[in-house]
C-alpha cells in the first residue's frame, strides 16, 4: 500500500513539472492555460508521508516505465533530482521504443510502478493503475478543466492518470 502511494505521488509530481515545462507562452495556435498548474509546494505537502523510511529503513525502489527516449536525459535528471530529495525512494527507468513492450511486460506480470505511456480501457479494467481520484483531488482540482473528460475514465468516473503536457494538433494546407 505505501508503495502504491509512492508512485502515485510521484507520478503527480512528474506530470505537475513535465507539464510545467510543456507549458510555455500562448501564441498563436496555441491555447493559453486556463487554471494554475499546481504548484511545488502543493505538491510536495501530499507527498509529506514519502519523505520518511518505513519503521524498519526499508528504502523504496520503483520501476519507471517509458516509450519517449527524446525525454530520457530530462527524465534520469528528474529521478536524481526525487532521489536526492528523498533518499528512500530509488527511482529506475526502462526506456523502450514503442509501447507494445509494455504490453509483454504486463502480460508477463513484471508490472511496472510508474507508467508514462499508454493508458488504455484494458488496462484501466485489470487494475493495472491506482485511482488517483480521492487521494490527489487537490492536485486534480488545479488542472485545466476542459482536461477532465479526457483524463476521466468513462466506465467508472474516476482519474488513472495525470496529463504530462498539452498538445495542440493542427492541419496544414499548402495552397500552392
Amino acid at each position: 500500500m505505501k508503495r502504491d502511494f509512492l508512485a502515485a505521488a510521484l507520478v503527480c509530481v512528474i506530470a505537475v513539472l513535465i507539464t510545467g515545462g510543456c507549458a510555455g507562452n500562448s501564441s498563436a495556435g496555441n491555447t493559453p492555460q486556463t487554471s494554475a498548474p499546481a504548484s511545488e509546494s502543493s505538491v510536495e505537502s501530499q507527498l509529506a508521508p514519502a519523505e520518511s523510511t518505513d519503521a524498519s529503513g526499508k528504502k523504496v525502489e520503483l520501476l519507471f516505465y517509458h516509450h519517449m527516449a527524446e525525454m530520457t536525459e530530462y527524465l534520469t535528471d528528474f529521478c536524481d533530482d526525487m532521489t536526492e530529495k528523498y533518499p528512500n525512494i530509488k527511482i529506475e527507468q526502462e526506456t523502450q521504443k514503442d509501447t507494445a513492450t509494455l504490453q509483454v511486460k504486463y502480460a508477463a506480470g513484471d508490472d511496472p510502478d510508474l507508467v508514462l505511456g499508454p493508458q488504455t480501457q484494458q488496462y484501466y479494467d485489470q487494475g493495472k493503475y491506482l485511482d488517483l481520484t480521492d487521494e490527489y483531488a487537490e492536485i486534480i482540482s488545479q488542472l485545466d478543466p476542459d482536461l477532465m473528460d479526457v483524463i476521466t475514465d468513462a466506465k467508472t468516473g474516476k482519474i488513472f492518470r495525470i496529463p504530462q503536457c498539452i498538445n495542440t494538433f493542427g492541419i496544414f494546407y499548402n495552397k500552392d
